[in-house]
Order: C-alpha cells, then structure tokens, then sequence
C-alpha cells in the first residue's frame, strides 16, 4: 500500500511539473499542500481522507489543460475605430 502511494504522489508530482512547463503555475501550487497529505496522510479518520481525496481531485482538476488554453479560443472583437 505504501508503494502505491509513494507512485502515486510521484505520478501528481510529474503531472503538475508538466502543467508548469505549458505555463499553469496552480497545479504546482496546489501540489504542494497536498503531496504530504497524498503520502503520509492517516486515511482512518473520515474527516483526513476527505481533505485528502480533496486536495488531491484539486490538484488534478487543476492540471485540465483545457481550462488554460480555453481563453485562447475565444475569438477577439474587430476593432472598429481603426480606419
């Protein structure tokens, strides 16, 4: 069991430094609090596995590369005061 939680705070850690180099800080951010919890968290108590499957659905949620680019889809408005 500790095996898979170490691969999967390293499999987070990778993706949010994936997110930094297309230039989304957040999930770098975000990863930062929750790897500890990810790794070392008591997963007994109902209240720590909440934050836990929190802050990491956070932190994934956060790497969606559709929610950076998505304002560069948007058409830009013709400007119509120039000659």
């Amino acid at each position: 069991f500790m095996i898979w939680r170490i691969a999967l705070t390293l499999w987070i850690l990778r993706l949010a430094l994936q997110a930094l180099g297309r230039g989304n800080r957040l999930p770098l951010i975000l990863a930062g609090s929750s790897l500890l919890t990810v790794l070392s968290g008591q997963l007994s108590q109902p209240t720590a596995l909440g934050f836990l499957v929190l802050s990491g659905g956070l932190t994934l949620a956060a790497m969606n590369p559709g929610s950076v680019y998505r304002s560069s889809l948007v058409p830009k408005a013709p400007n119509l005061l120039s000659p």
